[in-house]
């Protein structure tokens, strides 16, 4: 069983993970829900100017405003030990990684869009303050809520930055891949080791690859006996799988045919987001947008599905239609439509007995009135004039007329 330790204000319990840049941990604090840990282990006490820059930059970190999709940076402590190491103390998510909700959730499309949308949300957002991620992948984005719409927060967004004040050619080795491991969510130009083209497109090309592997189910372990691993990739020559940047800054080209198949309007974004030239990406923020638009869209088309297509239950195989559920809908239909048309008739019959019962009191009266100016011996202008009194209103012979045409089109 661990033992937990003080750090600061914080006691300090069981360890989640590791990762490049260290361990983290779950901890709490008094009054306060259990938050995430992330350690960065620092170098030694000669190069303390290295941990005032990284301590700079945290404090930048912890003044961002809040973001719905972005995890809070709560604060940091110092340890001076040998050597010497900084906490960082984030939120808290206990919904797992993207990578764990997605195997565990792999046919939820509904989810996905929204998850993809949140991510573009959050990176657009950290771009607009001027900071670059530079280690986007399924274990940096969390999920907060276990629930129908969990919420993707974006964790570790600056921990690269703070890292290369500590120990600059260690984060080189891990984002170049000489470190143990394959980056697989690296940009080509970051893999090349040339640090001026980091820019806010290593982001994009990375969130690329996040929402093409989210969508496919992409599973990147070599053999059923290792843990899935979310990520898209290609199988080099030795059969070992090859990171996507890597493969496209030795000249190689993505087979357009395996991405997103199912779909292709997310498809042509997302290869322009993993475009190997860093200038033809688009922004974080263009990103966003096109996933408003295309989910706009898709939301439109199952609206006007659920307004034309009839229910229809499915069996447990996919694909596989239960036809019991048409049959009866079909017979529904024809008995409904013989129905309205055996009932046309009585209807129209109905509607004459009225005007007919008008008409022949008109006539009735109109003979009445031309034996009464023959007995009288009314002139010819006063006998039209007293006949004229007992015409049919115009107007309600057209209402007939119109009631008879819509029963007889319905």
């Amino acid at each position: 069983m661990e033992t937990s330790f003080k750090v600061g204000n914080y006691e300090v319990g069981e360890e989640l993970g590791r990762g490049a840049f260290g361990q983290i941990h779950k901890a709490y604090s008094l009054g306060r829900d259990p938050v995430r840990i992330c350690a960065a282990k620092r170098l030694s006490a000669e190069l303390d100017y290295q941990m005032n820059e990284a301590v700079g930059e945290l404090n930048t970190l912890e003044n961002l405003p809040n973001h719905n999709h972005i995890a809070q940076l709560i604060g940091h402590e110092i340890v001076s030990t040998h050597p010497s190491c900084i906490w960082l103390f984030l939120e808290f998510c206990d919904g797992g990684t993207l990578g764990d909700y997605v195997f565990r959730n792999p046919q939820n499309v509904d989810t996905k869009r929204q998850l993809a949308v949140q991510l573009a949300d959050a990176v657009a957002f950290l771009h607009k303050q001027r900071i670059v991620h530079r280690d986007l992948k399924p274990q940096n984005l969390m999920i907060k809520d276990r629930t129908e719409f969990p919420i993707l927060k974006v964790v570790d967004f600056g921990l690269a930055t703070v890292c290369t004040h500590l120990d600059r050619a260690r984060v080189h080795d891990y984002f170049t891949g000489s470190v143990i491991g394959t980056p697989f969510f690296v940009a080509p130009e970051v893999q090349s080791g040339h640090d001026h083209n980091w820019t806010t497109a290593v982001d994009v090309f990375s969130m690329g690859l996040v929402i093409w592997a989210m969508f496919d189910n992409l599973n990147a372990a070599v053999n059923a006996r290792d843990d899935p691993y979310l990520a898209p990739c290609v199988r080099g020559p030795s059969g070992y799988p090859e990171a996507i940047g890597h493969f496209l800054r030795r000249g190689e080209t993505v087979d357009q045919d395996t991405v997103m198949s199912n779909h292709p309007k997310r498809r042509n974004l997302v290869l322009r987001m993993i475009d190997a030239d860093y200038n033809g990406r688009p922004t974080a923020d263009e990103v966003f947008n096109n996933l408003m638009v295309i989910e706009d869209e898709s939301d439109q088309e199952s609206y006007q599905l659920s307004e034309t297509t009839p229910i229809v239950a499915t069996s447990q195989n996919e694909g596989e239609t239960n036809s019991c559920c048409k049959i009866p809908l079909t017979i529904f239909s024809i008995l409904l439509y013989c129905l309205i048309q055996l009932l046309k008739p009585v209807v129209l019959v109905i509607i004459t007995i009225p005007f007919m019962i008008a008409l022949i009191l008109q006539a009735v009266c109109a003979l009445v009135t031309c034996f009464f100016c023959i007995c009288c011996n009314y002139n010819d202008i006063e006998c039209v004039t007293y006949i004229l009194k007992f015409k049919m209103v115009p107007p309600a012979f057209e209402c007939y007329k119109n009631i008879c045409s819509r029963v007889v089109n319905f």
